[in-house]
């Protein structure tokens, strides 16, 4: 699978990117979160460039809750705050993603 990423929607960690699957697509079972489930590795195409990577699931609560407040961080106005706040639901958190570079 090939993910196009806008680094204006995608908060980084460490230098690693995080993303979340909205509610509707988690709930639903479908989009980018669901077809990495299936088969982790892919790419990522920043700019020009396609980069290999590995989607790893975050399974521990204290990065999850560190991408919490890197979202937060991000999006700091308060129309953006709404947005962030789904993100935040735990169906969304199930869906935190790192994107691991091969």
């Amino acid at each position: 699978m090939q993910l196009l990423l806008d680094d204006y929607f995608n908060p980084t960690l460490n230098s690693s990117i995080e993303s979340r699957s909205g509610d509707s697509a988690a709930l639903l079972g479908e989009g980018w979160h669901a077809a990495f489930l299936a088969n982790p590795e892919g790419a990522i195409q920043v700019a020009r460039r396609e980069i290999p990577i590995r989607a790893v699931q975050a399974k521990s609560v204290r990065w999850r809750s560190a991408v919490d407040r890197a979202y937060e961080e991000r999006y700091a106005t308060p129309w953006e705050l709404k947005y962030v706040r789904d993100l935040q639901s735990e169906t969304c958190r199930a869906t935190t993603t790192e994107l691991v570079p091969l």
